[in-house]
């Protein structure tokens, strides 16, 4: 009996049946062959189809599997796992992935994460950071930052504060940038955040 492309002589030689997912045959063939590693097809296939970049088989199989999250795979026809390659420090990827990209600046990517994390308030990080870095003393910002921001006059911050406090009641600081507050002088008085301080009243 002759059959067509992606069919085979069923057991008894009387009919043909159809080749099943993950093997295929040329006309005439007497039996279906199994796609090779690297490879895969549906039901009824005549050829194999190549596993595109970002996937793979072991072969046999009616589709190819995708690469996990935080790996990649520029190769087509993959064989395996090991055909999928981690993402470098500070990179992400989604399944199936056929390159790695940056954590934006404000983010970064902790050692085993599989996505960029936000900066917390008084910290901030450059692109591609694996960890976010504490602002310096008299600075602060926002979450999600890039760089941090100076304290105005009236306020202070120790390094990795979320934000720039401002000086308590009978203290003052009249820079930019401080880390503490002064007290005032006996016989003055300062309001809470204040840039200098005045004179008690006789």
């Amino acid at each position: 009996m002759s059959c067509g492309a992606g069919e085979a002589a069923s057991g008894s030689g009387a009919t043909c049946q159809a080749c099943s997912a993950g093997t295929f045959s040329i006309a005439n063939s007497a039996t279906c062959t199994g796609c090779g590693a690297g490879s895969y097809s549906g039901a009824g296939a005549s050829v194999c189809i190549t596993c595109p970049a970002g996937q793979y088989s072991g072969g046999g199989t009616s589709s190819c599997t995708t690469c996990p999250v935080g790996t990649f795979s520029t190769l087509t026809g993959g064989q395996s796992s090991s055909s999928c390659q981690s993402c470098p420090s500070g990179q992400v990827s989604g399944s199936g992935a056929t390159s790695c990209s940056s954590c934006s600046a404000g983010y970064f990517l902790a050692a085993g994460a599989t996505a960029c994390m936000r900066c917390t308030a008084g910290q901030y990080s450059g692109l591609s950071a694996a960890t976010c870095t504490n602002c310096d003393a008299g600075y602060s910002s926002s979450e999600g930052s890039s760089g941090c921001y100076i304290c105005s006059a009236g306020t202070f911050a120790n390094s990795g504060d979320s934000a720039c406090s401002p000086c308590p009641g009978g203290q003052y600081m009249n820079l930019q940038g401080a880390s503490s507050c002064l007290s005032c002088a006996p016989g003055q008085y300062a309001p809470e955040g204040s840039t200098s301080c005045s004179n008690c009243n006789p």
